[in-house]
């Protein structure tokens, strides 16, 4: 579903103030950018800040699975330590990830940046193929457009596979946002633990937010 599709009228602090209902609900949303000619599409988590965790951030995968996998692996993070780059792990059902460090987040989380400042740090959850192939390796079979990597993978053999969460990537809860340009999927499910029902939450308007800079647009 599209948030912005279903609310033409709103503005930028609206989505900002829905955003941050789903933080305020669930801890955390996702943002998923639509693919855009030649570039696939990817999403990122907006609200890990909070707890003192890096933002999520998958490309390469549909809407609807990176918001698996990241809703999957935001659950996890809410009680066990952050990921650290290299790490390795398989989810339930596939596929493996590696995580990777994002160079500049700030150039590439617009919400993430619009709620927290430019302090915000991210991870990419990386995804071999079905071969077991890595998007920086020969051979790599992926969607139109590949697996944009936004950082330097540590590719070091002595890199130690992590604890996977125990969540499939297909079957994960939590809460969603949206898409940048500007369709946003608001698909929201229960986050582990959260005893909270399904549902979605409306934008509820906050003085100190409707009075939000429209940002410049980022990919």
């Amino acid at each position: 579903m599209c948030w912005e599709c279903d609310h033409p009228e709103a503005t930028k602090a609206d989505f900002l103030d829905h955003m941050l209902d789903l933080m305020d609900t669930f801890g955390w949303g996702v943002q998923g950018v639509e693919r855009d000619g030649i570039h696939p599409p990817w999403a990122y988590t907006v609200g890990l800040t909070r707890v003192g965790q890096p933002e999520l951030v998958a490309t390469g995968l549909s809407l609807l699975r990176a918001t698996r996998l990241l809703n999957g692996q935001a659950a996890h993070l809410l009680h066990a330590p952050a990921f650290q780059p290299g790490e390795q792990f398989e989810l339930a059902g596939g596929p493996v990830i590696q995580v990777v460090e994002v160079a500049e987040p700030t150039a590439h989380l617009e919400t993430a940046l619009q709620m927290f400042g430019p302090r915000i740090r991210a991870l990419q959850l990386v995804h071999a193929d079905d071969r077991g192939h890595w998007p920086w390796e020969t051979g790599y079979r992926g969607v139109r457009g590949g697996q944009p990597v936004l950082g330097v993978p540590v590719t070091s053999p002595t890199a130690q596979p992590g604890t996977p969460a125990p969540l499939d990537a297909q079957e994960a809860g939590g809460s969603s946002g949206g898409a940048v340009r500007e369709k946003s999927t608001v698909r929201t499910r229960t986050s582990r633990g959260s005893g909270r029902a399904p549902g979605t939450r409306g934008p509820r308007r906050r003085s100190a937010r409707s009075r939000s800079r429209r940002p410049s647009r980022r990919r």
